[in-house]
């Protein structure tokens, strides 16, 4: 089977589609991945066929995320900066779908569906947060009453704005295709007169599945592989830092290149110090190199989630959908002072569960030391340690990569048997 995932985001939304695409090739079949530049050497290192997308990857990061004001006039300015290559994205999603025999998609590559139409090549969906309305939660106005008629119709409300910002992208490809008109509530989830395999890439313990979902929308848990990381070998200083002292947390805010992020570093540096508490900390809260690694804080570059997650108390991240799972997998409470898009989402879960305080806006509430030093403090607290020791026992039932392979195999397995018997 030769599978294509187009994702299009920072690494948090493209690893997962690489770790899936590892394990559908061991399994047999042909996978590509059409992203941008950056992931092209982590891409074919597992041996899949890349495929370059037109764009920019930090100015999408910066312009939705990062140093968005979260405001929905910025959001859809932020996509259609993401669509406006409209040549490029045709030539690039062209080349890519031929003789392909199944098409993934993920919330800003949905353009591949209308090639899935136009050449009659099966679609399946596959997002970080829900994307299916329900009354119980909302990703993207997170704060909206759980279990109310507008969380449910907030769901309409997203998919609308999304139309506004693909609107004229969508117009050229269908045009460029010879496919009739694409209408405003129009949407993605059917093909034909076939409703579309839905993988949600997060675990139903933070997010529980809808009751009112078709079996078509599955939750396979996060897509994650630790393979690469065990020969990780840390530095003297970071393994003599970690068997010294209390327990660190970790402090780290992936791919957010927010343009505030020295003056968020000397915050943090500060709360840490008023707070007593250790940590280790992503060297972007210290690019200027103004701090020195000592006794209670540690700096570093990279360091494989899998690797140091087990060896902390707890850990402070931007909220993106992997890093949450990490952390709470390895039983650690997690607190998430978020950026935008489903980030405040995900903290709201976590302290649902009771694993972590309740999550911060970087943009909007007060960001103070003292207020930091609180929330790192609670991280350690025996009640929080435990609900987290709790979810990372449920989250290890998950079926996550393997569960998302058999559901795919299975999906073109009946599709072709149906091909047959019509």
């Amino acid at each position: 089977m030769k599978v294509v995932a187009f994702a299009v985001g920072s690494y948090g939304d493209v690893e997962p589609f690489i770790v899936l695409g590892a394990k559908m090739r061991e399994r047999g079949h042909v996978y590509s991945v059409v992203t941008f530049p950056e992931f092209r050497e982590r891409v074919e290192n597992v041996g899949l066929l890349f495929y370059r997308i037109p764009g920019d990857l930090n100015i999408m990061v910066s312009t939705l995320l990062a140093d968005s004001d979260n405001s929905t006039e910025t959001g859809i300015r932020g996509l259609k900066r993401v669509y406006e290559d409209v040549d490029g994205i045709i030539t690039c999603f062209e080349q890519a779908c031929r003789d392909a025999d199944l098409l993934i998609f993920m919330q800003f590559s949905k353009i591949a569906y209308h090639f899935g139409e136009k050449y009659g090549i099966p679609c399946v969906r596959s997002f970080v947060f829900p994307s299916d309305p329900t009354k119980q939660f909302s990703a993207l106005f997170s704060k909206a009453k759980e279990n109310s008629i507008w969380t449910k119709w907030s769901y309409y409300l997203c998919d609308f704005f999304m139309s506004l910002a693909e609107k004229d992208c969508v117009d050229q490809v269908r045009n460029y295709l010879h496919l009739s008109r694409w209408h405003w509530y129009s949407n993605y989830t059917r093909l034909g007169k076939e409703k579309l395999l839905t993988l949600y890439q997060y675990s139903p313990t933070l997010a529980p599945r809808s009751p009112k979902w078709g079996k078509h929308i599955q939750i396979t848990g996060p897509w994650y592989s630790e393979e690469d990381d065990i020969a990780y070998e840390p530095s003297k200083e970071l393994k003599t830092f970690l068997e010294h002292g209390e327990p660190p947390i970790y402090i780290g805010f992936g791919s957010m290149n927010y343009k505030k992020m020295d003056e968020l570093g000397d915050v943090i540096h500060k709360a840490l110090r008023v707070s007593g508490v250790r940590a280790v900390l992503s060297g972007e809260l210290n690019s200027k190199g103004r701090y020195c690694n000592d006794q209670q804080v540690f700096y570093v570059d990279f360091v494989p989630f899998s690797w140091l997650f087990p060896q902390v108390k707890g850990v402070v991240s931007h909220g993106g959908n992997g890093t949450v799972h990490y952390s709470l997998r390895s039983g650690k409470p997690t607190w998430v002072l978020s950026f935008g898009a489903d980030q405040f989402f995900w903290g709201c879960r976590v302290h649902a569960t009771g694993s972590g305080p309740y999550p911060l806006d970087i943009k909007k509430d007060a960001i103070t030391a003292e207020v930091l030093a609180v929330g790192f403090k609670e991280l350690y607290a025996a009640d929080m340690q435990l609900h987290a020791t709790r979810v990372q026992a449920q989250m290890l039932l998950d079926g996550g990569v393997d569960k998302a392979c058999e559901l795919l195999e299975d999906y073109m397995g009946r599709k072709k048997e149906k091909n047959r018997n019509d």
